[in-house]
């Protein structure tokens, strides 16, 4: 099982018949990601999702603010790891502001 959350599909036809739009985060430590969504689908895709519903990827550069708020979340995501899901996401939303 995995920890990502994934989009919701709510036309797998048009899902699956229509390219994604990806964009590419470089990670601090050099790891490239892909954040992706497609028609047919709410929400970012997992990467089981990408797998199954992508097999054609127009793929752009992330914009700088895109980068940089995402890499903060990721890093607030650490920080408040294990901690009750209530004082987590008041932790996350904090430490999100208080960066901004």
């Amino acid at each position: 099982m995995s920890d990502e959350l994934d989009g919701i599909v709510v036309n797998e036809e048009l899902a699956k018949k229509s390219p994604c739009t990806c964009y590419e985060v470089e990670l601090p430590d050099g790891r490239k990601l892909l954040l992706c969504w497609s028609k047919g689908i709410i929400g970012m895709l997992s990467k089981e999702q990408i797998e199954k519903y992508c097999p054609k990827k127009i793929i752009k550069p992330a914009p700088e603010r895109l980068k940089r708020r995402y890499i903060k979340f990721i890093e607030a995501a650490k920080k408040t790891a294990g901690l009750p899901i209530t004082e987590r996401i008041r932790m996350m939303r904090r430490i999100l502001r208080e960066e901004e």
